[in-house]
């Protein structure tokens, strides 16, 4: 599935690795070197995968000026597990939103493509950081389902979802997020543009 992905992304060609969830590496687009990296499959956004995303931005500004980034972003949002929690998630998630503004801000372009689901926090601190977030079909960004609004909230489901019909805040997926600006295409005819 994600060999698919990627030459569809990349008819160019591209070189991946694979690191657990994460992965990295290079494509070539309109004839232009850029760098990879993400992740993938729905994976939870954990400690160890926001430090690793962290990590090869950082690298990539010390040893590429400039050069555009890709963040190819499936994940089922950020890792609910005590460990993670108490080692300090909510810094490793501020520190790679802190990383990809600085490479935003260092001249890098990002570009975030959404490719399956994509919630909470590990929306924000990936794909809601680039310069322009392309959302491909069965993409599904989402702030917090809707079970979890009404938790929080403390609102009748059933009202959410009346709300839902008529107000993008309230309703999960790439249509809603691209009305209320936070997905700039949405099933592109040619991602890789």
């Amino acid at each position: 599935m994600m060999n698919q992905l990627l030459s569809t992304l990349f008819p160019q060609g591209c070189e991946v690795r694979e690191e657990g969830a994460l992965i990295f590496g290079t494509a070539t687009v309109d004839g232009r070197h850029v760098e990879l990296l993400g992740i993938t499959g729905n994976a939870p956004l954990g400690l160890r995968e926001a430090l690793g995303l962290s990590r090869a931005v950082l690298s990539i500004m010390e040893k590429q000026p400039g050069v555009p980034m890709i963040l190819l972003v499936a994940t089922r949002g950020q890792k609910m597990h005590l460990q993670d929690e108490l080692l300090g998630l909510n810094q490793a998630l501020a520190h790679l939103c802190q990383c990809l503004e600085m490479a935003r801000q260092r001249g890098h372009r990002l570009v975030a493509v959404i490719h399956g689901e994509a919630l909470g926090g590990a929306l924000i601190a990936t794909a809601l950081m680039a310069d322009t977030v392309i959302a491909l079909p069965g993409a599904n960004p989402s702030v917090m389902p809707m079970e979890g609004i009404a938790r929080v909230t403390k609102l009748p489901l059933p009202f959410l979802e009346e709300l839902s019909r008529t107000n993008p805040v309230f309703k999960p997926g790439a249509e809603s997020f691209h009305r209320m600006g936070g997905v700039d295409l949405v099933n592109p005819a040619d991602p890789a543009s």
